[in-house]
């Protein structure tokens, strides 16, 4: 009895740590697409010098487009989106392997650990999912920024078509 309630601790403890992991994925995704449909938030988070100093990491896309920049675009969605996948895949199979393993414990170890990784999705996004997030925005203005200086028009025409940029081009457009 004793030894199950040791390991139901360590499966509990695992499950704090990764399941605030596993819920930091679709907090990220919230807060980007509020925060990248929020053009006052925006004019706060990028002004006229952001540009001026940005990480390389951060330009890299823009950098070596070659002006191919909707090829930009796509790709730093496309790498956004699988470093995601990799790491939500792992921690979601870390969870389901514990939740298993406290099923294996008793069915009232299970509703504990169940307990336990509702809990750790309780609270608002952790700084490392907000930075990559505000990251991921800052790419993006970046690509756009250096689109609407080469061509203005092909740049407004993109955009109108993929809406759900709109206000960060707006924005982009009034710091240029």
């Amino acid at each position: 009895m004793i030894i199950r309630i040791v390991i139901e601790v360590l499966f509990a403890i695992t499950l704090l740590m990764v399941g605030n992991t596993l819920w930091e994925f679709p907090k990220r995704a919230k807060f980007l697409k509020r925060a990248i449909s929020d053009q006052q938030f925006l004019l706060s988070f990028i002004t006229p010098v952001t540009f001026d100093s940005l990480s390389p990491a951060i330009t890299a896309y823009a950098d070596h487009c070659d002006g191919n920049y909707m090829v930009s675009i796509g790709a730093l969605a496309h790498v956004d989106r699988v470093s995601q996948r990799r790491l939500k895949f792992l921690t979601g199979a870390v969870v389901l392997a514990l939740l298993v393993g406290s099923y294996f414990l008793g069915p009232i170890y299970l509703v504990i650990s169940i307990a336990v990784f509702v809990f750790s999705g309780m609270g608002s996004i952790g700084s490392a999912a907000r930075t990559n997030a505000l990251d991921h925005i800052l790419a993006l203005s970046y690509i756009l920024h250096r689109w609407h200086l080469e061509d203005p028009a092909g740049c407004e025409k993109w955009v109108q078509q993929a809406y759900t940029l709109e206000p960060l081009y707006s924005v982009v457009k009034i710091v240029s």
